[in-house]
């Protein structure tokens, strides 16, 4: 295979040259996605969309050749992948089952596609994280892996050794491999791979850090964490398998990287800090071990490398593509092999291959082939402040080209626990400006570092809103202002739990929009605790450690009275202005019921109401043909209701 410094491989397919912007451009599958190299370096693994569904790919390097190594079929779609050794994957595939369930299974299967081996069955509308129960991934043994489990609805999580090439049985490893005490244990192994750390997530909303000096001695409990006073969340042990890497936000605004020791039961060291956000998480080697590095959210998802090795290339790749975002994406055992993922505003990326020994860098694939990156929109990041003084974050998106006063506006908030806008590739700012529009992305005070609203309360509960409220407030006000958005054409859009956010802001203040928008947002935040969620006859049991979270998120569930004040459908009357409600019905999140009664009492007060509903969807659309006629209809009702011509309104 000839190299060429930023040439195209053959092996996959470069970029196309761009078609009208139809829905279908911005909402299409990408073709390519997860690309991850193997140990050695010599395979990459990625996923391949196609006819609705999404299956594995390996490429040999070597031998130039590529093969399909999974066939599954709509609606079955593979999520994540991962490789425990260069001839074996381990994979999370979405599917729906005999009583038309979206189920999410736990696999394992042989590079060649031979010797497919099920591991584990969630039933979910979302995997709770990549590759869930996976505690360790014992790179010393190339047929194992070791596993938390628990029956649903039982928050001790036991350890145990799960085959992942034959059928073998889950077998207990030596050294008191029970539980550690606490509910929804997160366990860190050390570099044997022996369970010594577990982070708890208990019924009070309180965190508890256990530890063992080794495999066989006892657990004991050297902090508990109360809501709103900080934490300390283990990593990773040091190498020396004494120390203890850890985030921790005590006695600070955000998280940062600390050494902890044990022992003495303090932060040490300040290893890495971001200024102005949270570090969000570990980079690890490819022993599932070795935290080699941090990630950390700004305009772009950003990774701080900790390896010196890997920090030169990542630097090296920064400057090699000037004017869009490079980041390291995977790497093989050694460095000498690395995938990078390459991305901008106007793109939702590409992966190039680094190869450390041939000093090159070569383009495998597009996400979005058909996407050539023409400017659609022109994008400027901003600061607004609030009346308290809190400076807020986000994104301003105009058409390209055109006059930037007195835009017809959409406003897209961010409350969502965790999540935060950035400025890479957005399909529904793309589709927004593509159709007139000005859309300004805002992060809320809570969103900005990626706290979870409960958290943020001293509390953890009683959560008011009030906080969010005024940060809109004072966007939809920065926009006037500056002369960017017309007062009379402001509409507010939410997706998830920024949809539930969107409907209690025109809930507040009825006066400030033409309309709103919500796609899969919460409407009774009771039912977020409710031991089953159904819809439309299909059920779910709630695992114990998602109540925890959403307790964590908006306060405690014994308070009804609460929960009732801040939802949707117990805000009917402060309604005014439009709706459009976008839902499916076999929403295992948010009840397709509660779309119906929010619809139904709507329409009873004699409000303008949308119900846009699609089967066979988990709880946000998958389906390129579903999410098209979802935002071909979203486009209708916006120019109904905050028309793009000024004279219209």
């Amino acid at each position: 295979m000839k190299w060429i410094q930023f040439g195209c491989m053959v092996l996959l397919f470069c970029t196309a040259a761009m078609a009208a912007p139809s829905p279908d451009y911005f909402f299409r599958d990408y073709q390519f996605s997860d690309m991850v190299i193997s140990p050695s370096g010599r395979y990459l693994a990625t996923l391949v969309s196609a006819e609705g569904a999404t299956n594995i790919m390996i490429i040999d390097l070597v031998g130039n050749t590529k093969q399909m190594i999974t066939k599954f079929v709509a609606p079955a779609n593979v999520q994540n992948l991962r490789w425990k050794s260069d001839d074996r994957l381990v994979f999370v595939s979405r599917n729906v089952n005999q009583a038309k369930n979206h189920v999410h299974d736990l696999a394992a299967v042989k590079r060649d596609g031979s010797d497919y081996h099920f591991l584990s069955q969630y039933l979910s509308t979302e995997p709770s994280q990549n590759f869930w129960g996976i505690v360790d991934w014992l790179p010393e043994d190339p047929d194992s892996v070791l596993w938390a489990s628990a029956p649903i609805g039982n928050p001790y999580y036991a350890v145990s050794v799960l085959g992942i090439s034959s059928n073998t049985a889950i077998r207990a490893r030596g050294h008191g491999f029970a539980t550690a005490g606490g509910r929804n244990c997160w366990y860190v192994t050390d570099h044997h791979g022996d369970p010594r750390i577990c982070f708890t997530h208990e019924d009070d909303l309180s965190n508890q850090l256990n530890y063992r000096a080794n495999a066989g001695a006892k657990w004991e409990t050297l902090a508990v964490f109360r809501p709103g006073e900080g934490l300390v969340r283990p990593l990773a042990f040091a190498p020396d398998d004494n120390g203890i890497y850890a985030l921790s936000n005590l006695d600070r605004a955000t998280f940062a990287l600390f050494e902890f020791d044990p022992l003495s039961k303090r932060l040490g060291k300040l290893v890495f800090e971001a200024p102005g956000t949270d570090i969000v998480n570990g980079v690890f080697g490819t022993d599932g071990r070795t935290l080699i590095g941090v990630v950390y959210g700004d305009d772009y998802t950003e990774v701080h490398f900790l390896d010196p090795h890997l920090a030169a290339i990542q630097a090296s790749m920064t400057a090699a593509f000037p004017g869009r975002h490079a980041i390291i994406s995977s790497q093989s055992s050694d460095g000498g092999r690395a995938i990078v993922f390459v991305q901008s505003e106007s793109n939702p990326g590409s992966y190039y291959l680094y190869d450390e020994n041939k000093r090159a860098v070569e383009k495998l694939a597009d996400l979005a082939p058909w996407i050539d990156g023409q400017a659609i929109t022109t994008q400027k990041s901003v600061q607004i402040k609030t009346p308290d003084g809190t400076l807020l974050q986000g994104y301003l998106n105009t058409p390209t080209g055109s006059s930037t006063l007195n835009l017809p506006l959409v406003l897209m908030p961010s409350a969502a626990p965790g999540g935060r806008f950035g400025a890479g590739w957005a399909p529904v700012v793309q589709f927004l400006v593509s159709r007139g529009y000005a859309v300004l992305r805002v992060n809320g005070p809570v969103a900005r570092n990626g706290i979870g609203l409960g958290a943020a309360q001293a509390s953890g509960a009683q959560w008011t809103l009030a906080d969010v409220q005024s940060a809109i407030v004072a966007s939809t006000d920065w926009a006037v202002t500056e002369r960017i958005a017309d007062p009379r054409r402001i509409a507010i859009l939410g997706t998830d739990f920024n949809g539930y956010v969107a409907l209690m802001a025109m809930a507040a203040r009825p006066e400030f929009f033409r309309c709103g928008i919500s796609y899969g947002g919460e409407l009774d935040l009771q039912h977020l605790f409710d031991r089953y969620a159904s819809s439309n006859g299909l059920k779910r049991e709630r695992a114990a450690a998602e109540i925890s979270y959403w307790e964590s998120v908006v306060g405690s569930r014994k308070n009804v009275e609460y929960l009732r004040a801040q939802s949707p459908l117990y805000n009917i009357a402060r309604f005014q202005a439009p709706i459009f409600l976008a839902y499916s019905t076999e929403d295992l999140i948010v009840p397709f019921a509660d779309a119906k009664q929010m619809r139904d009492e709507l329409t009873r007060a004699h409000q303008n109401v949308v119900l846009f509903s699609k089967a066979d969807e988990p709880h946000l659309f998958e389906r390129t043909e579903n999410k098209v006629e979802l935002f071909t209809q979203i486009a209708s009702f916006l120019e109904s209701c905050n028309p793009t011509d000024s004279a219209a309104h």
